[in-house]
């Protein structure tokens, strides 16, 4: 078999096309800088000891003891040296640096996709850099989930081995899906990894139709047993980290609990109102179509809104408001978060980009085959579930009965199955633009019909904006004088009355009008877009282009449209820009010592010279290890982390407790931040420590009680007040009495009980476990 070289080299420019792009969008991470990430900073707190111990024993923990009291470290950090596959994922990410090998990845995977359906290779660029500059996949960089970027760039690759394994081409998509299936559970997002099930379920199911009609039941069998096979390998490679979360999840809050309290809310996983917190509003389904319908995030409105818009607009949208008021509604406006949608906060949007929708909703007029009906089912089906409790009938019946679905959070998070389906049937469009292009042609009546309706439908939009959209959700735009004689009581009343019509006079219209003009902008923006992007594929199918220059302009126009929202998220252009980027080594060391923190070390350390030698030697060999010297963060870590090793108090922040690692990463934590706590320390969170129970703090070991202040300008912690407790009862006791009872609930109630229970004397037991 002769192999040609030259048929590597468009794939060569393909691979460097998505190497310069992710390079020219990140390019601070290759100048010393990394992403502020906000869950990666928390990461660093919640892992420290188990590194700390790694470091020291040149072993694996399983177990820390630095977050809620002790919580396995299976969950946290752990190595699985052994783990070949850790070793494919550098090769496959090129040891580029984070976040550049994710965005790389992202396109290499898709990529591989398109081309095991066969998409014009030139086309297949274009499509993957629209998948890969999805808003939402920049919003979760610049929020520090990393695995779950790594579990949706992975998505792709596994699924074109599926197709390719379907098709005839049995080794090489077995080859591919187990490679990639395996680097899938590495990354370890079971939640992304359950959403992509559903996809691949139905892409098989659609092939078992396609097979049964056509009487070859044999080779689907065969290909799916080959599958099977080569998924057990995928499997067997992860198996440590995999049998740690299965194990883990049933004591953890995706567990069933042995508490029982009649609301009809629990599962026998996460309970209903915390599973669907995050839920999105039906009407915000449209940013992914027009990216700003419910704002742009926890964004000040004059980062999503230019200030000069504001100021160009603010006569004729404020009327004949004095100018004192206007100045003060233009400020306050600016300010004003610019997310109004139903969550309760979120960072960004879903945007996948107006011209792939336009390109997705053509595929339904021209492409031929099953493969765009699964991929609109399912789409349908995530949309409904992303609604959440907006659609509570619908999300309870896979609550109580999709196996494994209670077991997640965030239904929003489901999104993802549409942020790829939606690009892929623009690729399957797009190879038939190409090789079909003749009967596009003769049937170009349904292409500018879908491009008038589709732009008539956004003009609509534009025209009466407020019979589609609520501008202000969750009962704001409209203040009650109860509410401000509530929130005021020492002004006088006409004060209040004054209040009451600035806000509803002034203010709610005026900022009302802003976010309609910020809407109108998205949707005249949308127009423009398609009206180009069909202006080059109508001059494709007429012969004035070849698929070079219609690769090129769509590829402009969707790149220059993706950048733009996208920089709203990661702004790389000024990478001294403290809202995204900080030097490496501020990112190495995350959190500063405060005069709090140094009162318990001198405690902790007064009477204990062994430790503090322990301390200075470890000190000292650090930094005859260090090629650039010790800094004060760094030296503090090292001290702290000595500390925290060689000790068992336990320290309870008052600061927000249960959503913060700083007190984990210089102390055991009887607070912290995981995704998935053990259920039995959520319930004693829930009912006894949300309360301030002293006797539980007691029992906990609790010597230290610490609070944080914050910046007021920029939300950063800059001071520590701790406070030694009275007398915690330490790592284990005797006791006097013991209190049998009938049940968890009846434990729990007693446990309470502060008022006639004293942790100290009385034990209180389940008589199950007695």
């Amino acid at each position: 078999m002769n192999f040609n070289i030259k048929l590597l080299f468009p794939h060569i420019i393909a691979l460097g096309i998505f190497l310069t792009i992710a390079i020219a969008y990140f390019h601070p991470a290759l100048d010393g800088y990394v992403v502020k990430m906000g869950d990666i900073e928390k990461y660093q707190g919640m892992s420290k000891e188990i590194k700390d111990f790694r470091e020291l024993n040149d072993e694996e923990a399983l177990w820390t003891n630095s977050m809620f009291g002790g919580m396995p470290a299976t969950q946290i950090s752990i190595r699985y040296n052994n783990n070949w596959m850790s070793y494919l994922y550098k090769v496959v990410t090129l040891g580029l640096p984070r976040p550049i090998s994710i965005l790389w990845l992202y396109m290499l995977g898709f990529y591989i996709l398109l081309l095991s359906l066969k998409v014009d290779l030139k086309l297949a660029v274009v499509v993957s850099v629209a998948f890969a500059f999805s808003s939402y996949f920049f919003v979760i960089i610049h929020a520090g989930h990393m695995s779950k970027a790594n579990a949706i760039a992975l998505m792709a690759p596994t699924l074109a081995g599926v197709i390719l394994a379907y098709r005839g081409k049995l080794l090489l998509g077995g080859s591919l899906f187990a490679l990639f299936l395996g680097l899938e559970l590495r990354v370890n997002h079971l939640q992304i990894t359950y959403y992509f099930v559903f996809i691949v379920l139905f892409v098989v199911l659609g092939e078992f139709i396609k097979d049964v009609k056509n009487k070859n039941v044999k080779s689907f069998v065969k290909t799916s047993l080959v599958l099977i096979v080569f998924s057990v390998f995928s499997v067997i490679t992860n198996i440590g980290n995999l049998w740690g979360t299965i194990e883990y999840g049933k004591e953890s809050t995706r567990g069933k609990s042995e508490l029982t309290n009649g609301s009809g809310l629990k599962t026998n996983g996460l309970d209903r109102d915390y599973a669907t917190a995050w839920s999105y509003g039906t009407g915000e389904t449209f940013s992914l179509l027009l990216p700003y319908v419910k704002g742009g995030g926890n964004l000040p409105m004059h980062l999503l809104h230019r200030k000069t818009v504001l100021e160009d607009n603010l006569e004729s949208l404020a009327g004949d408001m004095p100018l004192n008021i206007q100045e003060q509604v233009f400020n306050q406006i600016a300010n004003e978060t610019s997310y109004w949608g139903n969550q309760r906060f979120t960072l960004g949007n879903d945007y996948i980009g107006v011209i792939i929708i336009f390109l997705a909703i053509l595929s339904f007029f021209y492409v031929k085959g099953w493969l765009k009906w699964v991929l609109l089912f399912v789409s349908i089906i995530a949309v409904m579930l992303a609604w959440g409790r907006n659609f509570m009938w619908f999300t309870n019946l896979f609550l109580d009965y999709v196996p494994g679905y209670n077991k997640f959070r965030s239904v929003s998070m489901i999104l993802v199955i549409v942020e790829f389906t939606m690009p892929l049937l623009a690729g399957l469009f797009l190879r038939e633009l190409v090789i079909g292009k003749v009967d596009i042609k003769e049937n170009v009546k349904f292409f500018y019909g879908v491009t008038v309706v589709f732009i008539f439908g956004l003009l609509i939009i534009a025209i009466t904006p407020q019979t589609f959209f609520n501008f202000f959700p969750n009962g704001q735009g409209k203040l009650s004088l109860e509410y401000i004689q509530q929130a005021q009581p020492d002004m006088n009343a006409v004060q209040q009355m004054g209040i009451l019509s600035f806000y509803n006079n002034d203010y709610y219209p005026f900022l009302e009008e802003v976010r309609i003009s910020i809407l109108r902008g998205d949707i005249w923006k949308a127009i423009i877009l398609v009206i180009l992007s069909g202006t080059i594929m109508l001059a494709f199918i007429n012969d004035k282009l070849n698929t070079i220059f219609l690769s090129l302009g769509l590829g402009l126009l969707i790149l220059g449209d993706m950048w733009t929202v996208n920089s709203k998220y990661i702004n790389s252009n000024d990478y001294t820009d403290s809202r995204f980027w900080m030097a490496e080594e501020e990112g190495s060391v995350p959190y500063s010592i405060f005069p709090g923190d140094q009162m318990i070390f001198q405690e902790e350390t007064r009477n204990n010279p062994a430790l503090l030698e322990k301390i200075n030697q470890k000190i000292s060999l650090a930094k005859e290890n260090s090629e650039d010297g010790l800094s004060i963060k760094d030296i503090d870590a090292i001290r702290f982390g000595m500390l925290n090793l060689n000790s068992n108090f336990r320290v309870f922040s008052v600061s927000n407790p249960f959503n913060e690692t700083r007190t984990s990463y210089f102390y055991k934590s009887i607070g912290g931040y995981h995704g998935a706590k053990l259920k039995r320390y959520q319930e004693v969170i829930d009912s006894c420590l949300s309360r301030n129970n002293q006797m539980v703090l007691d029992m906990l070991n609790a010597k230290y009680i610490v609070q944080y202040n914050q910046d007021p300008k920029t939300g950063k912690q800059n001071s520590t007040l701790a406070q030694l407790r009275g007398k915690p009862l330490g790592n284990s006791w005797f006791v006097d009495i013991v209190d049998l009872v009938e049940s968890a609930n009846e434990e729990i109630v007693m446990l309470k009980e502060e008022n006639g229970f004293n942790p100290g004397s009385k034990a209180v037991v389940d008589k199950r476990f007695s």
